[in-house]
């Protein structure tokens, strides 16, 4: 069974959602291990534009992140990237200009007692806008 993603040098533009990859391994030696690699995601509508998720039996999966360009997604009730019970290690990324619930929500960890961490260093946030997640509008001042 092929057990690895690689995804380097794609142009996802203008989708209704952008990249969602799910692993469904219980264990390290089944472990999902992806790269996502010099990639430019822009302009994604309504559905979260990165979406990695692991299984709920493991956190053992894992994904380096480095050097992707994510612009000008309009996510109104979503996050734009979001992380479920993956390791991510990520870093030399940019995301810029991009509206959504929240910009990045990294989530799944609570009741792991493994020392499993994630890594995020040298991306650029510039020019985003989160709603927030007491939100349930997406118009600028009408949140409850």
């Amino acid at each position: 069974m092929f057990q690895d993603v690689l995804f380097f040098n794609n142009f996802v533009s203008r989708n209704l959602g952008g990249l969602y990859i799910r692993a469904g391994s219980s264990g390290t030696a089944t472990a999902m291990k992806g790269v996502l690699h010099n990639n430019v995601f822009e302009e994604n509508v309504k559905k979260i534009t990165l979406h990695l998720e692991g299984s709920t039996a493991s956190p053992y999966q894992q994904i380096t992140m480095y050097q992707n360009y994510i612009t000008r997604s309009d996510v109104a009730h979503e996050p734009v990237i979001k992380f479920f019970q993956v390791v991510c290690n990520s870093s030399y990324n940019t995301i810029h200009n991009n509206r959504g619930k929240s910009i990045m929500e990294v989530t799944g960890f609570e009741n792991v007692r493994l020392p499993i961490y994630q890594s995020f260093t040298h991306n650029g946030f510039l020019n985003n806008f989160a709603y927030g997640l007491h939100c349930d509008y997406t118009t600028l001042g009408f949140c409850r």
